[in-house]
């Protein structure tokens, strides 16, 4: 939706888009609050976890799990073993073939408001 659109619509956040010129959607939002909510909790409010510094890897509920994924992780961290890397298993994009992928150590901005399709 255009900012004239959400204006024209009495929209009440109408002037508070993103960079981009995005607005936020609650169905979005909601669950990047969740997830930032869930994983805060679990490394500032338990103790058990309160000190960790090693590597987390955050696992989706109607995620499947291969048996190799572990391998494939710790081949990843032989590329760059970087404690800011946000490093994502899975396909890059859409219509790729299995064939097609590979481990890459190239540098993609992450974007949030990117979701899996």
């Amino acid at each position: 939706m255009s900012n004239n659109e959400a204006i024209r619509m009495k929209c009440n956040s109408a002037e508070f888009f993103d960079k981009y010129g995005h607005y936020r959607e609650s169905k979005f939002t909601q669950l990047k609050h969740h997830w930032f909510w869930k994983i805060n909790f679990i490394f500032r409010r338990l103790r058990v976890t309160k000190k960790f510094n090693g590597f987390v890897m955050l696992i989706e509920d109607d995620y499947y799990l291969l048996p190799d994924s572990l391998f494939m992780f710790n081949e990843m961290l032989k590329l760059t073993n970087d404690s800011n890397c946000i490093y994502s298993l899975g396909f890059r994009g859409l219509g790729k073939e299995i064939s097609q992928t590979s481990i890459s150590n190239d540098k993609i901005p992450f974007q949030s408001h990117i979701i899996n399709k």
